[in-house]
């Protein structure tokens, strides 16, 4: 069963060789990602000048499971709006704690934000930094 679920900063981390990595790499095979925050991932290798081909190989090679943005989650992304908007949250954030609360699993996250929503929206955030 999946451990985890991982925000795009957590999978940038591995693939940047950037701080927190250490605490990603021994629960990356497997975590589970929505298709929203690999979509963040490919946006940001892409930003690199990295050729089309490359950022499809490499995303593809990360070994996790992704999690299709069906109906529920979009209805539960889209009215996290209301409970953060004051935290200024991107949609890929929302996405990524909204998969959180549906599987009741924590969240890897570098943003630090996130831990004052741990209480309110009932999710367990772990930082990697």
């Amino acid at each position: 069963m999946t451990s985890v679920i991982l925000d795009s900063s957590a999978i940038l981390a591995v693939l940047q060789d950037e701080p927190g990595q250490e605490a990603v790499l021994p629960v990356l095979e497997g975590a589970l990602v929505s298709t929203v925050n690999l979509a963040e991932v490919a946006t940001c290798i892409a930003r690199l000048g990295v050729p089309k081909d490359v950022v499809h190989t490499t995303v593809a090679k990360i070994p996790i499971q992704s999690c299709d943005f069906g109906y529920d989650l979009v209805y539960l992304t889209g009215t996290l709006i209301q409970e953060t908007k004051q935290f200024g949250l991107s949609l890929g954030d929302r996405a990524c704690i909204a998969l959180g609360m549906m599987r009741k699993i924590p969240v890897l996250t570098a943003d630090r934000i996130w831990k004052e929503l741990e209480h309110s929206l009932d999710i367990e955030v772990q930082l990697i930094r």
